[in-house]
């Protein structure tokens, strides 16, 4: 017991208690941090205002604008999360990439030479795109 009181006790007396995480400032400052980011998130991915709604298409002769457009609301048209049947979808702005929606364009599309995709906030995508011109005819069959 004497050494007890003579080593454990004065020491077990100089160790100061944990503050609860509770109480501690960079607790709430964090959280509430998160908070804001979390939610300026959501807003951006899913609110109306940022969804795409306007495809203004330019400079297409053969092609049928209907068409172009179907194809790029298609590859405009993110997942965001996928479990199972469980799939979540969002035509943002912020989450197109216009790389892809070239490619997707370019390769469906042999007619064209070139696309030029911009985005327009809050809610536009103006897509240029330039044909190919054909310089030559082939026509099968014999010369008689």
């Amino acid at each position: 017991m004497t050494y007890r009181k003579t080593h454990i006790h004065p020491k077990l007396k100089r160790l100061k208690k944990r503050e609860s995480i509770l109480k501690r400032p960079s607790f709430w400052v964090g959280g509430l941090v998160l908070i804001i980011v979390g939610v300026l998130f959501y807003f951006m991915v899913f609110s109306s205002q940022f969804q795409v709604t306007d495809i203004e298409i330019s400079g297409n002769e053969q092609l049928t604008t209907a068409y172009l457009q179907d194809e790029i609301v298609s590859a405009s048209n993110q997942k965001i999360f996928s479990l199972g049947f469980l799939k979540i979808w969002s035509k943002s702005i912020f989450l197109i990439s216009t790389s892809v929606v070239k490619s997707d364009l370019i390769k469906k599309f042999p007619v064209i030479e070139s696309v030029q995709v911009e985005k327009s906030l809050p809610h536009k995508l103006t897509v240029q795109i330039k044909e190919r011109q054909p310089y030559a005819t082939f026509c099968q069959g014999s010369l008689d």
